[in-house]
């Protein structure tokens, strides 16, 4: 697989202005004031509404979608549409950042903010590096590409969901 660094540099230079917009035009998750001794909770505790979770499902449809198109040439231009969706969906998750599982203040809340930005950053580049192996053709790269997006959604599900 031939990489081209100066179209990764561009769009991850890009990454950042794209995040600010995707959440200036995103509604941004409100709290109800706590109750003396209850932690804050979503004012709509209804998980479906929560931009974060809706795009972490649709990179769970289009990765399964993905799973199945890329074992099949003929289907480059939905596997790219899917690849293209997760892009999208990174954007949207990139700018909203979970609630640390245990309460962080300071620097480990910034670590922690940073972390995860960097884990959506890494997702980003694999599904661009994806982008280019459906382009060329090479599956080898993209089975390859398709693990390390697997081992990525593991490591962001056990450190921001399951606190391991």
């Amino acid at each position: 697989m031939t990489l081209r660094p100066t179209r990764i540099a561009a769009t991850l230079a890009g990454l950042t202005g794209a995040a600010f917009l995707v959440a200036a035009a995103s509604p941004q998750p409100t709290t109800v004031a706590p109750q003396e001794g209850a932690e804050a909770a979503p004012a709509a505790a209804d998980e479906e509404a929560d931009p974060l979770h809706e795009s972490m499902e649709a990179m769970q449809r289009n990765l399964k979608a993905l799973r199945k198109l890329m074992r099949d040439p003929a289907k480059k231009d939905e596997a790219l549409a899917a690849v293209h969706e997760m892009e999208a969906a990174v954007l949207v998750g990139l700018a909203h950042v979970p609630e640390p599982i245990e309460k962080l203040e300071g620097s480990a809340l910034i670590a922690h903010d940073v972390a995860y930005k960097r884990l959506m950053a890494s997702v980003y580049t694999t599904l661009l590096d994806m982008e280019i192996a459906l382009d060329e053709g090479d599956a080898d790269a993209l089975k390859t590409l398709y693990r390390a997006l697997g081992g990525q959604k593991k490591e962001g599900h056990q450190t921001y969901i399951d606190g391991k």
